[in-house]
C-alpha cells in the first residue's frame, strides 16, 4: 500500500500500538543514528529522507508480510530476523525501513514501512509486478532452504508448483485460486479487493453472519481464508490502516 500523504509518526505509532509488548519484534533498516526507542526521531529520519524527493510522490510503502497460523510455532526471532533481512535485501536494500510484528488470532504478520525513495536520493524504490513476484519467489526459495518447517506460509512457490487436475472440480479450484490471487495482488486493502470482485463477471461475493467470507464461482462457494489466507490477512491489516488514516484526514478537513 502506498502512503502519499500524512504523518510518518502516525503510521509508525500504528505499528507500535499493535505490537505485543511481551513478545516484541522490531527491525530497523538503514536508519541513521537516532534513538530507536523514540518514534518521533524515527519519523523525523523518514521525513528528512523524503525531503530529497523532487519527483518521487510516494512517501512510504506499507507492506504486510503474513504467515500461516501453522507456521506460528516455528517463527522465533532468529527466523523473523533472517527472513526480514532477506526480504529487505531483495525488495529495497537502499531504502530506510521500520518493521514491527503484530499477532492476531495466532497469525503472525510483519508490518513494514519503507521509504518511497532510496536513502537520501530522488530514486524511487518502485518495482513492477513481474519483478516483484520474481523477487518474492527468491525470498521463498531462501525460506525453503533455511526454514523448511515454514512451508505452510509459501505463496508464490505454491502457485508455481500447483498442477491443474483433469477433474473439473479440481480445475475450478485452481481457476478460482488464480482469479482471487490476481485480484488480491491488484488491491491495496480489503474494500478495493471486494470492489474488484464485484466488477468481475464470473465472481459473486457471499456473506456469513453479515461478513463477506468468500465468493461464488460456477455455483460453488470458495472461502478467502482457505484459498488465499496470507494475502487476505494482509489485506485486512492494510484495511485497518486505511480506515484509520482516512479518519485522520476527515478530522483534519473538519478542523479547517
Amino acid at each position: 500500500m502506498t502512503y502519499n500523504n500524512g504523518s510518518f509518526l502516525r503510521l509508525l505509532q500504528y505499528f507500535s500500538d499493535g505490537a505485543n509488548k511481551d513478545d516484541d519484534f522490531c527491525y530497523f533498516h538503514n536508519l541513521p543514528a537516532v534513538d530507536t526507542n523514540s518514534l518521533e526521531q524515527i519519523a523525523e529520519a523518514f521525513e528528512y529522507n523524503h525531503s530529497f524527493c523532487k519527483r518521487v510522490r510516494t512517501k512510504a510503502k506499507h507492506i504486510v508480510l503474513s504467515f500461516h497460523k501453522d507456521s506460528t510455532p516455528y517463527l522465533d526471532d532468529a527466523a523473523l530476523y533472517a527472513l526480514t533481512a532477506e526480504f529487505l535485501r531483495l525488495r529495497a536494500p537502499n531504502a530506510i525501513g521500520y518493521i514491527r510484528k503484530h499477532v492476531e488470532k495466532d497469525h503472525h504478520h510483519l508490518h513494514v514501512c519503507l521509504s518511497g525513495n532510496n536513502a537520501y536520493s530522488d530514486t524511487s524504490i518502485r518495482l513492477d509486478k513481474v519483478e516483484y513476484v520474481k523477487r518474492m519467489k527468491e525470498l521463498e526459495s531462501f525460506q525453503m532452504a533455511h526454514f523448511k518447517e515454514l512451508d505452510a506460509s509459501l505463496v508464490y512457490q505454491y502457485q508455481k508448483e500447483k498442477k491443474v487436475a483433469i477433474n473439473p472440480k479440481e480445475t475450478h479450484k485452481q481457476e478460482v485460486l488464480n482469479l482471487l490471487t490476481e485480484l488480491a495482488d491488484k488491491a491495496r486493502y480489503t474494500d478495493e479487493f471486494l470492489e474488484l470482485i464485484a466488477e468481475h463477471p464470473e465472481l459473486e461475493c457471499y456473506a456469513y453472519r453479515n461478513k463477506i467470507n468468500g465468493v461464488y464461482y460456477k455455483e460453488k462457494k470458495y472461502r478467502f481464508k482457505k484459498y488465499i489466507p496470507e494475502r487476505y490477512s494482509a489485506l485486512e491489516q492494510l484495511q485497518k490502516w486505511h480506515e484509520l488514516s482516512k479518519g485522520d484526514q476527515n478530522s483534519q478537513e473538519l478542523s479547517h
